[in-house]
């Protein structure tokens, strides 16, 4: 591109537009390469499959998962814990209902061993045995009026799972039966908790993100 001089400043001849798009998070399938969901900011939630970008979801898109057992079953989000189910790749979606309102960005996870238990982090953790379609609490008032942010399941054990708040992480090892308090030794007085994930191979061992 021609350079021209205006005023003291070196600017492009010719208008430059540069088009960028923020992703929160995306889901990606486990049975084919290059299929994903991705959800951005201000602009809704994109499904890339075969090479070619599809605008499939409204508002600001968030979270997205795809069920691992079946590349036709995903789930895509909405600001504020709002989400909506695909049975056919995409081509439509129906709204879930859930029990009460969600962060910002609301987590979404699938259980490892049974495709059909997914969980959600809204006010508590919610567990759905039925793939969405009705929903439990497993968890009861651990972090007050603060919304969940994060959640995670081990891949090894499903009975494992954790959640975390800016300053607080709670986990259950029994699936919701009971929770502990993990928070203790992290730097939550400096930093929030931004990203949980456990280990492949043991339930035990997990890793935090800080930001």
């Amino acid at each position: 591109t021609r350079l021209r001089t205006v005023t003291g400043v070196q600017t492009c001849a010719l208008p430059i537009c540069i088009d960028i798009k923020q992703y929160y998070k995306i889901g990606t399938s486990a049975i084919t390469a290059n299929y994903m969901y991705a959800g951005a900011q201000d602009n809704g939630t994109d499904r890339w499959k075969a090479g070619a970008w599809a605008h499939v979801g409204c508002c600001d898109g968030m979270d997205c998962m795809m069920d691992y057992s079946n590349d036709n079953i995903a789930y895509l989000s909405w600001q504020n814990g709002n989400f909506a189910k695909t049975t056919n790749g995409g081509s439509t979606f129906n709204t879930l209902t859930l029990p009460d309102a969600g962060a910002w960005v609301t987590p979404i996870i699938i259980n490892p061993v049974n495709h059909n238990s997914i969980y959600i982090g809204l006010s508590d953790v919610y567990k759905s045995v039925n793939a969405g379609t009705g929903w439990v609490a497993i968890s009861t008032g651990l972090f007050g009026t603060s919304k969940i942010t994060n959640l995670a399941i081990c891949p090894s054990d499903s009975n494992y799972i954790s959640a975390s708040v800016s300053g607080k992480i709670w986990t259950t090892r029994d699936d919701g039966a009971s929770w502990f308090n993990v928070t203790t030794g992290l730097p939550v007085t400096a930093a929030g908790i931004s990203g949980i994930t456990y280990s492949s191979l043991d339930p035990m061992k997990m890793w935090v993100c800080m930001s």
